[in-house]
């Protein structure tokens, strides 16, 4: 069978190495697999025989009409290059690509592989635009894969999108426990509360910045990443006089190694489809607290059974949580032991798992409708 796999890029995101994980694991398993990329940009290793095709290479970063111009160019390409058996796409611009290629002669099974939780994701006239475009386009797949329950019976009742599936991101889990080994410059002076993500208002490192403060504990708080907010946290820190305790670290090559050094990790975000983050720090062994938000952290830490769950947004609720954390070591440990267990669930081995069979169903048609 051949498979292609097509998302914007291959740069340093969640979804892109999601992409270059289920590559790997189908090459490996004798299957012909393709690459299309919208921009050649390619941050993670692929395996040598793969092909990789380019449709457009133009800017990483265009004005939204732009793109909204090029989708019907690139489906029409898209579709003359495309002579895959299943055609899987990632992110929101490839699927609308690889949904509209049907209109241009692509016979190949279409499944998009939504990553986010598009209700809340996009606000303003692009967010308008997204929307309609996935309420049109989505259901004209074969099928669509979202990343947590949540998010696919969110795509089912808001979205209209009836043939919405959850197949769980993977992980590669012997790597992680390798990067964890390397060294890092910083020095750990106290208990270390570790959170990464982008600094954007969506991910809410107010609250976690603001929940140390008043949490009373001897502790720091590193945070990996970089955005637009930084500006704004950096005045936020000073003003709690945090400067010594909250250290923004920008991003880092090696997150894992942070993780493995650090005692608790802690999420302040408001909606998520599925936080690798959380998953990630617990493969490294850490306890976690995240905020209740929409979709992914319950599933992922079983309402509260392998984590500690905050009501959205609640800067008192995660204060406490994070005050407990610090001062119990026997909750710290069980928490970092059932972390561990549910990692696990999520090994590139089990998850691939659940891709074969939708490989395979298109012979037998329980998730694709017969043609």
């Amino acid at each position: 069978m051949k498979v292609a796999l097509f998302v914007y890029s291959l740069g340093p995101g969640g979804a892109e190495r999601q992409v270059s994980i289920l590559a790997r694991q189908l090459v490996e398993r004798g299957y012909e697999v393709e690459l299309f990329l919208v921009h050649k940009t390619i941050f993670y290793e692929l395996p040598k025989n793969i092909k990789v095709t380019v449709l457009d290479n133009a800017p990483l970063f265009m004005h939204p009409l732009k793109k909204l111009l090029r989708l019907v160019p690139l489906a029409r390409k898209y579709a003359k290059l495309c002579d895959a058996d299943i055609s899987i796409s990632f992110m929101n611009r490839p699927n609308y690509i690889n949904v509209i290629s049907k209109f241009f002669g692509n016979k190949a099974r279409i499944v998009v592989a939504e990553r986010g939780a598009p209700r809340f994701h996009f606000k303003g006239i692009e967010g308008a635009v997204s929307q309609f475009l996935i309420r049109r386009l989505y259901p004209r797949a074969d099928l669509v894969v979202a990343n947590s329950f949540g998010s696919a019976k969110d795509l089912q009742e808001h979205f209209g999108i009836a043939n919405a599936i959850a197949i769980p991101n993977a992980f590669d889990l012997d790597a992680i426990r390798e990067l964890t080994k390397e060294p890092i410059p910083e020095k750990l002076e106290r208990f270390t509360f570790i959170t990464i993500g982008r600094l954007d208002s969506g991910k809410n490192h107010r609250l976690l910045i603001e929940a140390l403060a008043r949490s009373g504990v001897d502790a720091d708080l590193w945070i990996i990443g970089e955005g637009p907010q930084r500006e704004n946290l950096e005045k936020l820190i000073e003003k709690l006089a945090l400067q010594e305790r909250v250290k923004l670290l920008g991003r880092r090559a090696n997150p894992f190694a942070y993780l493995a050094r650090s005692d608790c990790f802690v999420f302040g975000s408001t909606n998520e489809g599925f936080p690798n983050v959380l998953v990630e720090a617990m493969a490294c062994g850490l306890p976690v607290i995240s905020t209740d938000c929409p979709f992914g952290p319950a599933e992922i830490l079983e309402n509260g059974r392998y984590g500690i769950l905050v009501p959205n947004g609640d800067v008192d609720a995660m204060c406490e949580a994070m005050r407990k954390v610090a001062t119990d070591a026997i909750l710290r440990k069980n928490l970092a032991k059932n972390a561990t267990i549910r990692a696990k669930d999520f090994d590139k081995e089990k998850i691939i798992a659940k891709w074969l069979k939708v490989l395979h169903d298109t012979k037998n048609s329980r998730y694709f409708p017969r043609r």
